[in-house]
């Protein structure tokens, strides 16, 4: 065997480790290997794809439940205000049924 093709054979023989293959592989072997790895990239990329539009959606939900819990504490101390004045309004009602009731009669 020349020079040539013994480096022809090694650096063929290195490729097709890369690529997993065991001793015995043929060049069939070899291209389908890579065929087989072009669709799983061209899967990844889609997946990447999906993923990235996933991570989108998720952004979006987030910011929108940040928005609703915003809303929830102002509408929650909305009601506190106005829970409280109609506190006061029972509070200064029922004193004032009390002062009608305990006034003395002369």
């Amino acid at each position: 065997m020349s020079y040539e093709r013994r480096k022809e054979h090694f650096e063929y023989s290195a490729v097709a480790a890369s690529l997993g293959l065991k001793d015995g592989y043929e060049v069939k072997d070899v291209m389908a290997r890579i065929s087989m790895l072009i669709g799983v990239e061209a899967r990844l990329t889609e997946t990447a794809k999906a993923l990235s539009d996933a991570q989108t959606v998720i952004a979006g939900k987030d910011a929108t439940i940040q928005n609703l819990q915003k809303d929830n504490g102002e509408l929650t101390a909305g009601l506190k205000v106005y829970q409280d004045r109609e506190e006061e309004k029972k509070g200064k009602n029922q004193d004032a049924g009390r002062s009608r009731h305990c006034r003395r009669e002369d």
